[in-house]
């Protein structure tokens, strides 16, 4: 404690013409303010960003759709779907589904 005592006391004393005020040329000056910013410099990049912003947007969704749209082949309806009635599903599982829960049933 008693060095911690001695120690802020030197400080004290080594720093106090420090704290006595300027002596010489350093004096504070503030700063000047800067100039106010242009405000129709400032709303025509408001309105570029915009516009620039809505029409990336429109190519990307341009592009998705177009990206999802399924490869046209020859003589495939235009890139339709289209019914194949030679595929027959669903006709073993209905029917055997409907036995087991006959023969549970009973």
């Amino acid at each position: 404690m008693t060095r911690t005592l001695v120690a802020l006391a030197v400080s004290l004393g080594t720093a106090s013409p420090l704290f006595a005020g300027p002596t010489s040329g350093l004096e504070y000056a503030p700063p000047t303010a800067p100039a106010p910013p242009d405000i129709g410099a400032l709303v025509l990049r408001l309105i570029l960003m915009t516009v620039v912003l809505i029409g990336l947007c429109a190519v990307v969704l341009w592009l998705a759709r177009r990206l999802n749209q399924p490869m046209g082949g020859a003589g495939d309806g235009g890139g339709r779907l289209k019914h194949e009635p030679s595929v027959v599903t669903a006709t073993v599982w209905p029917s055997t589904f409907f036995r087991w829960t006959a023969k549970r049933s009973r």
